[in-house]
């Protein structure tokens, strides 16, 4: 825990917009939908700030990945990748068949990678928030660390949208619980552990992407992205 942390603690100021130090961490954001409220809504905000704008709006979903390079005769600097999932539709056949030699380039598109300094990041991080935050279209901030599960599992779903579309009746049912913001935290795992379930006897191949790539993100939740959406 650094100072600014501990002193945030201490006194128990936590509406206190803060940027904590990570060494490996994500946020996740996507899209406002009518019907599927998931995590705290970012209103629109009157700071000049554009710089992910252009980034930002053909894409429905983004993940910032934030990774801290330590240097041992300098200050270490931050590596922030904005990442957005590609909507598959038919390719999923060939994802699958290409399962073990995946290049993550066909389902992840890299939309800007910035090399941030330390003394930077802080003042770097309010200024990318306010882009989503300026944005013309709202967007959803992943506020806790069960949002951005959900999230991840929302934007896995709309990867894979043409390969759910084929699925059994009683699936889809599961499938529509689990993105369900209506229910809670434990009667949406257990519908996503009975679609992967169900995937799992299917096409084990894309439980596997899902094991592999989204449940390890969302371990990596940034838990300040609540202080200052």
């Amino acid at each position: 825990m650094n100072i600014l942390e501990e002193f945030i603690e201490r006194k128990n100021l936590k509406c206190v917009p803060a940027i904590h130090h990570c060494t490996d961490g994500l946020v996740v954001a996507r899209k406002l939908k009518l019907n599927a409220s998931l995590a705290h809504v970012v209103e629109s905000s009157t700071h000049e700030c554009d710089f992910l704008t252009s980034y930002l709006s053909p894409h429905c979903y983004v993940y910032m990945i934030i990774q801290w390079n330590e240097k041992t005769k300098s200050p270490g600097s931050y590596s922030v990748q904005f990442v957005s999932p590609i909507k598959l539709g038919e390719n999923y056949k060939a994802c699958i068949r290409h399962s073990d030699s995946l290049n993550r380039s066909f389902v992840f598109k890299s939309l800007i990678v910035k090399t941030v300094e330390y003394d930077e990041f802080e003042s770097t991080m309010f200024t990318w928030m306010r882009s989503f935050m300026n944005n013309e279209e709202k967007w959803l901030l992943a506020s806790t660390k069960d949002d951005s599960y959900f999230m991840l599992w929302e934007s896995f779903v709309y990867m894979f949208d043409r390969y759910f579309a084929d699925l059994p009746s009683h699936v889809k049912s599961a499938l529509w619980d689990s993105m369900n913001g209506k229910n809670d935290s434990l009667s949406r795992n257990v519908a996503i552990t009975s679609v992967l379930r169900h995937i799992n006897d299917d096409c084990r191949s894309i439980v596997d992407l899902w094991t592999r790539d989204f449940v390890l993100m969302s371990h990596k939740f940034c838990s300040w992205t609540s202080s200052i959406s």
